[in-house]
This record gives C-alpha cells, sequence and structure tokens, in this order.
C-alpha cells in the first residue's frame, strides 16, 4: 500500500510542478513579449522569475532518491522558496507605502539593490541547506529557519493586509 501511496503522491507533484512552472513560465513569456518595464512590472516578473525556480526544485525530489539529489531539492527549494517569499513582501510593503503615503515608489531606481539583497539573503539561506544536507541529510535544522521565515512572512502580510483596510476604511 504505501509504495503505491507514494508513486501516487509523486505523480500528483509532478503534475502540480509541471502546470506551475508552466503558468510561471507563460508570465514571462508575455512580458518579454508586452516589452513594457515599470519597476511593478519587473517585481512581478522578479516573482513570477523566483516561483520558477522554485517548481524546478521539486523536479530534483522526484529526480531519484539519492542522497545528492535530496540535497539539491532541500537547497534548491529553501533558496528559491526564500526569493519568493522577500519579494512578495517586498510587493506588500510598496502597495502598503503607496497606500500610507498616496504616492508611487520609484521601484526601477531600487529593483537592482533590492534583487542583490535578495539573492544574497537566498543563498545565505540554500548554501548552509546544501553543506548541513550533505553532512547529514536526516538533519532538519535549517529546515525550521527556513519554514521560520514563511510563518513570519505570512503574519506580515495579514497586518499588512489589515493596516491597508484600515487606512481605505473598507
Amino acid at each position: 500500500m504505501a509504495p503505491v501511496l507514494f508513486w501516487t503522491a509523486g505523480s500528483l507533484v509532478l503534475v502540480i510542478t509541471t502546470i506551475s512552472i508552466v503558468a510561471s513560465l507563460t508570465t514571462i513569456h508575455i512580458m518579454n513579449k508586452m516589452n513594457v518595464w515599470n519597476g511593478y512590472v519587473l517585481l512581478v516578473y522578479a516573482v513570477a522569475v523566483a516561483q520558477t525556480f522554485y517548481d524546478v526544485s521539486f523536479y530534483f525530489l522526484l529526480g531519484g532518491s539519492d542522497e545528492m539529489g535530496f540535497c539539491l531539492y532541500r537547497a534548491w527549494n529553501s533558496a528559491s522558496g526564500v526569493s519568493v517569499i522577500l519579494w512578495i513582501n517586498v510587493m506588500s510593503t510598496l502597495v502598503f507605502y503607496t497606500t500610507l503615503y498616496m504616492v508611487s515608489f520609484r521601484v526601477k531606481d531600487y529593483f537592482y539593490h533590492m534583487s542583490c539583497v535578495i539573492i544574497a539573503l537566498s543563498l545565505l539561506m540554500g548554501i548552509p541547506e546544501f553543506i548541513t544536507c550533505l553532512r547529514e541529510p536526516n538533519d532538519n535544522q535549517t529546515n525550521w529557519i527556513y519554514y521560520g521565515i514563511r510563518l513570519v512572512s505570512i503574519f506580515y502580510n495579514i497586518l499588512v493586509y489589515i493596516f491597508i483596510t484600515v487606512l481605505l476604511h473598507l
């Protein structure tokens, strides 16, 4: 029973991951064809690219049961997952800023700097995850950091939503 259940779950992950990758690549393709690059479009583009990298990480998990594939999955998943989280938080922060001050933020002027910071923080999550996994594949010490970041991000976005709702008297 367990192998059938594992195979079914793996197939479901493969199908959902493939659909998500196709959706992200379609978004990226459409944005490239539009060729309109203001700051907010760059943010959506960055999220789509980060999401694509995140989705690709699941292929490492499905690719085999060897230790290297599993460690690549954990590292790639953590790094790209943090990247998606940070880009979404940047977007929600900018929506909050725009709502609060009723002015647009010049995203394009700071996009390069935001990208560098997000890439650096993502690598700071992924590289230790990879090294830890290679040393001890069953050691999940860095997983709690990743899930903690996700949890804080969820609460942050809920707070931003509440503040915007209050500000706009909705």
